[in-house]
């Protein structure tokens, strides 16, 4: 079994045999392997903007293939399933060749020159774009506000799904939207290329849209003719199932240059967050950590009555269960906070001299709680709480209160003592704990907020989760047990 994630920064390949051992791992790094479209972090950020190229995962596709059978054809030759999954809400816009193309390929050329004139747009917004901020509102004011909108797709209107940018397309490029046949979702363009025809968007990927009625599991028609007309219900496609099969077979590209079993099925993608629980099995009371370029944490719920209308409830997002079960737990909440990785990485090089070992000897040897210090670290502008900027807090004047544990001074409760703003900490090491710290608050609130006050187990992934000394702060302040991913 092969499992495809098309991430912000590579592609990545993991093959597993029945038992679910893995056996092979390999990976193209955008950045690095690909230089010739001179992405930083995988993709472009322009003011509000953020995109990537289809062209370069079309290409990245091709040469992981490559790799592939370099090193594993064998198993290529036996492999029962292909599924993958890929960054939430970015999107593709394919134009009228596409179809002919995809369904004719020619394995004597790479992909790339093949499909490098098959988009209408060649900027693929991705989930860092914040460009969509009139368009949001005004989904939201025509559908009857935010919690209206909430109740129909899960979700209040947000700057990076897909719909308000489709929206801005329809509004300001019209004559693009109309030569666009097809869009995708990442998850559905991948699943696309190795299909060699149309994907369908998927149940779990698809409720990160706004436009999705994730009770009906079908396209809003409410919402799309607000956004646009109803050729976007053509232009979008019939939803399927989380994971069902869409195909006995891949195209014959596949088969015949990478030797892929010609009885290999291929199952609907879907988003890399959906994908994450049910790669872990997430139980009522789990919370899935997930500790990346975006920070996200995950748990399975029930979707809240249509009347409930408090504003705590419309933190985050309701995404359909991807196992699309009936039980009260057939849907999962998610609440993603932008600055993960890269934020963290940016404290790592500025206090920690540019090493992760540094970095989490700095962690073990600072006091939990900074003897009443925080830090807010939104070097991009934050979802939630919708915020931008570095912002470190202290105590106003006078000697900081505090008692031993461990032998390390810690915070004594705080009780009406003011915190007043700092340029910077009495000693600059202190942000790397203060970084790891407040993001970790930040999910305590949220979850809080959102329905699960005590989480029973922290299920972490992502790459910050192999640090112990981060998912040790996790730990403490979510107050519960760590459960790594293998």
């Amino acid at each position: 079994y092969l499992g495809l994630d098309l991430s912000t920064q590579r592609l990545k390949a993991t093959l597993i045999d029945q038992a679910g051992t893995t056996q092979l791992t390999c990976d193209v790094d955008f950045d690095q392997e690909l230089p010739q479209y001179s992405t930083k972090g995988g993709c472009y950020t322009d003011v509000n903007r953020a995109f990537a190229h289809p062209l370069m995962w079309v290409e990245a596709l091709d040469l992981l293939f490559f790799k592939l059978a370099a090193a594993a054809a064998p198993q290529l030759a036996q492999l029962a399933a292909i599924a993958c999954c890929a960054q939430q809400h970015s999107s593709v816009y394919w134009n009228e060749k596409a179809q002919h193309r995809l369904r004719h390929l020619d394995t004597n050329l790479p992909l790339k020159d093949q499909l490098g004139d098959c988009f209408s747009i060649t900027d693929s917004p991705i989930w860092q774009d914040t460009s969509t901020g009139s368009q949001c509102r005004q989904l939201e004011r025509q559908i009857g506000g935010p919690a209206k909108l909430a109740s129909i797709t899960g979700s209040i209107a947000y700057e990076r799904f897909t719909i308000n940018q489709i929206a801005k397309i329809y509004q300001t490029n019209p004559e693009l939207y109309q030569a666009t046949p097809r869009i995708s979702l990442v998850s559905s363009f991948l699943t696309t290329l190795l299909l060699g025809d149309f994907a369908p968007i998927d149940y779990a990927d698809g409720s990160g849209m706004n436009v999705l009625d994730i009770r009906s599991k079908e396209w809003s028609p409410t919402i799309v003719r607000i956004v646009a007309d109803d050729s976007l219900l053509h232009k979008l496609g019939t939803p399927a199932a989380t994971q069902s099969v869409i195909s006995e077979s891949t195209a014959p590209y596949w088969q015949t240059k990478y030797g892929i079993n010609s009885a290999c099925r291929l199952l609907a993608g879907t988003g890399d967050n959906p994908a994450s629980v049910l790669a872990l099995a997430a139980n009522p009371g789990d919370a899935i950590v997930s500790l990346g370029t975006s920070d996200t944490v995950m748990f399975p719920c029930a979707f809240p009555s249509r009347n409930r209308q408090e504003d705590d409830n419309l933190d985050g997002h309701i995404l359909c269960h991807p196992l699309a079960t009936s039980t009260s737990s057939d849907y999962i909440a998610l609440l993603c906070f932008r600055n993960g990785s890269l934020t963290r990485e940016w404290v790592r090089d500025q206090y920690a001299g540019g090493s992760w070992s540094t970095f989490a000897d700095v962690l073990e040897c600072t006091p939990p709680g900074l003897l009443h210090h925080l830090g807010f670290y939104y070097l991009s502008p934050e979802i939630l709480p919708r915020s931008h900027g570095v912002q470190r807090f202290g105590l106003n004047g006078g000697p900081v209160e505090s008692s031993p544990r461990n032998g390390q001074q810690v915070s004594a409760p705080l009780k009406t003592a003011p915190l007043t703003p700092l340029s910077e900490f009495p000693d600059p090491a202190w942000n790397v704990r203060a970084v790891v710290e407040s993001q970790a608050l930040h999910m305590r609130l949220y979850l809080a907020r959102k329905g699960l006050d005590h989480p029973q187990r922290i299920m972490a992934l992502g790459g910050a989760s192999i640090n112990p000394a981060i998912t040790q702060i996790f730990a403490d302040v979510l107050n519960a047990p760590v459960w790594l991913a293998e």
